[in-house]
C-alpha cells in the first residue's frame, strides 16, 4: 500500500514546492511594496467581505500554486531541448544506447542492408517507423551518416514505447525508474526558483544570500546525474535483448525479407516532391 501511495506523493510534491519556491522568489520581490500599498488593502478588504473561512483561503492559495508549479516543473536537461544533431554536439559522449545502435548500423551495412526510416527524405516533421531494408551499395554521396543519425534519432524518439513495455514486463524496474525520475525533476526544477531568490537576497538584503547558487548548483549537478541514469537503467532491457523498440522489433522481423533500391526510392521522393511543387 506505501508503495502505490509513494509515486503520487512525489507527483505532488514537486510541483508543490517549485510553486512555493517561486511566490516566495516573487514576494521577496515586490511583497513589501505591495504589503505597504492602499490597493493591497483594498483587496483583502473585499475577501474579509466575502466572509470565507481561512482554511478556504489558504486552501485556495495552495492550489493555486501548486498548479502553476506543475508548469514550471523541469523534466529534461537543457541539452535535450536541442535539436537531435546538435544534442549530439554539445554532448560530451554518446550514450551506450546510441553508441549501440550506430554498432548496429554499421554492423548491418557491412552486410549489406541499410535501415532506413520512413521519414528519412521526406518533409514530414519526424520520423515514423521502420521503412525497410535498403542495399548498401545503392547509398550514394554524404547520405550515409544522415541515415546513421536518422536510426539513432527514430529509435531514441520510441522512449515512451519501451517505457511502456518495461512496465508490462518488468515492473519493478519501472517503479524504480519512476522513482529516480522524480528525484531528478524535483532537483532540476527547484535550480531555477533558487536561483531567483539568490539573485533577490543579494540585491535587497545581502551578498550573503548569493550562497544560494552553491546549493542549486549542487542539486542541479545531482539531478542531472539521476537523469542519466534514469537513461541508462531505461535502455538496458533494450541493450540486453530483453524487450525491443517497435523499430528493433520491425526490423527482426524483415531480417529475412528483400532490399530495396535506394537510388529508386530518392527518384521516387523527389519525382513526388516536384509533383507537389507543381500543384
Amino acid at each position: 500500500m506505501l508503495s502505490a501511495l509513494l509515486p503520487g506523493v512525489r507527483d505532488f510534491r514537486t510541483p508543490l514546492v517549485v510553486g512555493l519556491l517561486w511566490a516566495a522568489a516573487a514576494w521577496l520581490t515586490i511583497g513589501p511594496q505591495f504589503s505597504a500599498s492602499l490597493r493591497a488593502a483594498d483587496l483583502l478588504g473585499r475577501f474579509s467581505d466575502l466572509g470565507l473561512p481561512v482554511n478556504v483561503g489558504w486552501s485556495a492559495a495552495l492550489l493555486l500554486t501548486y498548479l502553476i508549479g506543475s508548469l514550471l516543473v523541469v523534466r529534461e536537461s537543457p541539452i535535450e531541448w536541442l535539436p537531435y544533431r546538435n544534442r549530439l554536439t554539445w554532448a560530451t559522449h554518446w550514450t551506450n544506447v546510441e553508441s549501440w545502435l550506430s554498432n548496429m548500423f554499421l554492423t548491418l551495412s557491412e552486410d549489406g542492408r541499410v535501415p532506413v526510416m520512413r521519414g528519412f527524405g521526406t518533409m514530414t516533421a519526424q520520423t515514423k517507423g521502420f521503412a525497410g531494408f535498403y542495399d548498401r551499395d545503392t547509398v550514394k554521396g554524404d547520405v550515409w551518416e544522415r541515415l546513421n543519425s536518422d536510426f539513432r534519432k527514430a529509435v531514441m524518439d520510441e522512449r515512451p514505447e519501451v517505457e511502456v513495455r518495461i512496465q508490462m514486463k518488468f515492473p519493478d524496474l519501472y517503479a524504480e525508474l519512476d522513482r529516480l525520475r522524480a528525484e531528478a525533476e524535483f532537483r532540476l526544477s527547484i535550480f531555477w526558483p533558487l536561483c531567483a531568490m539568490a539573485v533577490v537576497l543579494a540585491t535587497q538584503w545581502s551578498t550573503v544570500g548569493l550562497g544560494l547558487i552553491a546549493l542549486a548548483l549542487v542539486l542541479w549537478i545531482d539531478g542531472s546525474r539521476r537523469r542519466r541514469e534514469v537513461e541508462s537503467k531505461l535502455w538496458a532491457p533494450v541493450l540486453s535483448g530483453d524487450i525491443q523498440s517497435p523499430i528493433l522489433e520491425a526490423m527482426s522481423a524483415a531480417s529475412d525479407g528483400p532490399v530495396g533500391d535506394f537510388s529508386d526510392r530518392t527518384n521516387r521522393l523527389a519525382s513526388l516532391s516536384r509533383s507537389l511543387n507543381t500543384v
